[in-house]
């Protein structure tokens, strides 16, 4: 049937009563003969819509390559409100673009962000669905410019902090989120906490609300396993594999392997009926007939995998044990640790081996990556691992990516850089690997760069090397450890570590004419001594604290001192340590360990933080009780009320939380993926470091802005050796769902075609011209 909506030209071929015409009826338009053309149709097709990736406009955060970004509007960019770029960068723009600023590392006076072109006001005005000039514009000329300046500052801060976290949301969702694993588990189980009646203490685990319903008692529906545990519940109860099935289809949930497993062979889903005991009595498989030789192959796993002695095959327990299980077996027949090392070392050559024959036939690159360990007793070693793309002869395009332990050399001597560039030389020879070099990864040591130089001058050396393996363009350095490092400048800025403060304050102490013991201290001669000393050029990175100079000290601690120091004294005392649970268990907070800050370890002030502020209550009543309480030991010479952390102090440390967050938050992006990730540390790099110019820009932030500072000093010296290596950039324009959409949109022109250009050459460098295949060449001979 016609369409009644549509216009009489689009239904020129049928008559009124809706039958066919003959074409001598039907009249043509746009004929040749036409005297007048068809005038051109209102009904424009809708042009495709500008994403609101380039526009600025409102959309939800949708995922790039693993990426998510913000629906917030955002402005204009100054190269669309200032094309002659005429105007000014305002303060907060960012400085990691190419191009960083040097204002980073300066103190910066606070002045009106101000924008010299009135079509951001328009832009607004048009996505809002307003335009002109209105009453409310008029009123608005009024408000006071020092509220605009920081309306605009924190409007920036929220949303490049959106987009930042949203980014992050979405590669959590790429990993996969747990909860999202388990949602199917959900609908038969319900997460509860039970008073254990044997022990009376509490217990996480999840409840079956299906047996809870039918009546059956709660200790044998309630389950602290795994998940697999609770699989297994389902499975072995036929009406709760229906339900969990049923449940799974509505909420659109993938069924776990697990959990039906014996659905199909132990009962009928729609009519529950029992038909065999197969899905009741699981089948489990046999274990190989007992031989000596498996014998030994167990043991070796058990010495290898678990890191045991070797001595261990020795012990007469473990070897009555072994006769045990096998009564046949007679001394001669279990191995000493001679025979277990000797065998060790052949297979782990054997294993080296068929690493070696596989790298040999491989025709891409093999990178590499490689650390200091340290053992228990002391002693130093190389590790060195290789990353490559493999693919089965039989399958040439079915590629994977493959990652091999190298080397684990003792380090004779010191740790320079021209021993561990040793260390890999002999590696690389070993896998005849000098022509199948690719880049290096480490972490940011000066000694791990020196090393890969003296590599480099070694490889290079190499006759017949067609292409030179250039140092500084083949070291990945890795980005958690450099924001690590950006986040420790900040953190050392507001709360040095205590070597640092013990050398400053005994300086001053000797410049006052004063002793630590003395009574009566002349605190303004002391601190106007503290503030005549230059620390800047104190580098040391000494963990030895003394914890009676630190007592000593503790009137001049401020606010992170202070909670370092009572999270010390509660963590000495195992009677502190039981009242401060019985603090968490009255208050309703989570029954934490409270968390030390360890200076060598990632993201340990951020760890220590929000555990802090997690059981803030918990530790306030701590502090207020524990002095009159007789299951605390008093504490010498000072009590637990000294420590006490006043509104101020806590507002302190929510602000530094809140700092901390951000690379702590940018270091997961890298941590939390099994894939390589050099394509995200540009956009992670930037986005971090426009949060932290926005932090520093907003008053709130004023008693931290001298700290985030020079954190994003630091972070700016890594960005701007990341821009120096053309494989950051290449990786991030070749991920297909990102391709050149983010430097376009937040890079200069300039420098974005210098990416691009750099790119073609680099592919230039690696193209071959192929070679016409013997079909190719036939059909040209029969052609001609």
């Amino acid at each position: 049937m016609a369409n009644t909506n549509s216009t009489s030209a689009e239904q020129c071929a049928l008559a009124a009563d809706g039958s066919l015409l003959d074409a001598s009826d039907i009249v043509f338009y746009n004929d040749p003969d036409d005297e007048v053309p068809l005038p051109p149709t209102l009904n424009f097709s809708p042009a495709p819509p500008v994403h609101p990736f380039f526009n600025g406009g409102e959309a939800p955060a949708v995922s790039v390559a693993s990426s998510r970004r913000s629906g917030r509007a955002l402005r204009p960019s100054i190269r669309l409100r200032d094309p002659d770029n005429n105007e000014p960068p305002a303060r907060g723009t960012s400085a990691l673009k190419r191009a960083a600023s040097n204002s980073v590392s300066s103190p910066s006076t606070r002045r009106k962000v101000t924008d010299s072109d009135d079509s951001s006001d328009e832009f607004q005005d048009v996505e809002n669905g307003t335009g002109g000039d209105t009453e409310e514009e008029g009123q608005d000329e009024g408000v006071d410019e020092e509220d605009e300046e920081d309306t605009g500052l924190e409007d920036r801060f929220a949303c490049v902090k959106a987009m930042a976290d949203s980014n992050r949301e979405a590669l959590a969702l790429t990993a996969g989120r747990k909860e999202d694993r388990t949602a199917d588990v959900r609908t038969i189980f319900t997460k509860q906490q039970r008073i254990n009646p044997a022990t009376n203490e509490t217990e996480d685990g999840h409840l079956c609300k299906l047996c809870r319903a039918a009546g059956v008692i709660e200790k044998n529906c309630f389950f602290k396993g795994s998940m697999s545990t609770l699989q297994t519940h389902i499975s072995r109860n036929p009406d709760h594999i229906k339900i969990y099935i049923d449940w799974c289809q509505k909420l659109g949930l993938a069924l776990n392997s697990r959990a039906v497993a014996r659905s199909e062979s132990a009962s009928s889903i729609d009519g529950m009926l029992q038909g065999t005991l197969d899905g009741i009595v699981s089948r489990q498989p046999r274990m190989p007939a007992f031989t000596s030789a498996g014998m030994l192959d167990y043991v070796i796993e058990l010495i290898v995998r678990e890191d045991e002695a070797l001595q261990l095959i020795d012990r007469g327990s473990f070897r009555r044990l072994l006769k045990f299980m096998r009564p046949s077996l007679q001394e001669k027949d279990i191995p000493h640790r001679t025979k277990l090392r000797q065998e060790i070392i052949r297979r782990a050559h054997d294993v080296e081996q068929r690493v070696r024959d596989r790298l040999k036939d491989i025709s891409g690159k093999v990178s590499f990556t490689f650390d200091t360990w340290t053992s228990d007793a002391g002693d130093p070693f190389l590790s060195v691992t290789g990353h490559y793309i493999w693919a089965p002869e039989s399958h040439p395009m079915d590629w994977s990516l493959k990652t091999d332990q190298l080397a684990f050399t003792h380090l004779e001597g010191n740790h320079s850089g021209s021993n561990v560039g040793n260390v890999l030389v002999r590696t690389f020879d070993r896998y005849n690997l000098r022509r199948k070099l690719g880049w290096a990864t480490a972490d940011n040591a000066p000694n791990n760069f020196t090393g890969i130089r003296t590599a480099a001058i070694d490889i290079n050396s190499t006759p017949g090397l067609t292409e030179k393996w250039e140092p500084a363009q083949r070291y990945i350095r890795c980005m958690e450890h450099a924001v690590d490092l950006s986040a420790r400048h900040f953190v050392e800025t507001i709360s040095p570590s205590t070597r640092k403060v013990v050398k400053k304050i005994r300086t001053a102490f000797k410049n006052a004419n004063m002793n630590l013991e003395d009574e009566g201290l002349d605190l303004n001669a002391i601190n106007e001594s503290l503030a005549s000393i230059d620390d800047t050029g104190d580098d040391e990175d000494d963990d030895e604290d003394d914890p009676d100079e630190v007592a000593t000290l503790l009137s001049f601690a401020d606010s992170v001192g202070k909670a370092l120091a009572l999270v010390k004294q509660i963590r000495a005392s195992p009677q502190a340590r039981a009242f401060f649970k019985k603090s968490c268990q009255q208050n309703d907070v989570p029954t934490l360990q409270l968390l030390l800050w360890i200076r060598t370890r990632w993201a340990s002030m951020y760890s220590f933080l929000d555990r802090m502020l997690t059981v803030r209550k918990a530790i306030n009543h701590f502090v207020q009780l524990a002095d009159d309480s007789d299951e605390v030991p008093t504490l010498r010479g000072k009590s637990y009320s000294d420590f006490r952390l006043g509104k101020q102090d806590w507002n302190k440390l929510e602000l530094m939380h809140e700092v901390l967050k951000e690379p702590a938050s940018a270091k997961q992006t890298f941590s939390s993926s099994q894939e390589p990730t050099v394509f995200r540390t540009v956009p992670v790099l930037e986005f971090l470091q426009e949060t932290w110019e926005n932090m520093a820009d907003l008053p709130r932030f004023y008693e931290v802005e001298e700290a985030l500072r020079k954190g994003l000093a630091n972070l700016e010296k890594w960005y701007r050796k990341v821009t120096d290596v053309d494989a950051y950039f290449i990786c991030l324009v070749l991920d297909p769902n990102i391709k050149t959409a983010y430097t376009e949109e937040k890079w200069k022109p300039e420098f974005h075609e210098a990416g691009m250009e750099r790119l073609g050459e680099v592919f230039d460098s690696y193209y071959i011209t192929p070679t016409p295949s013997e079909s190719t060449m036939s059909q040209k001979a029969t052609a001609g």
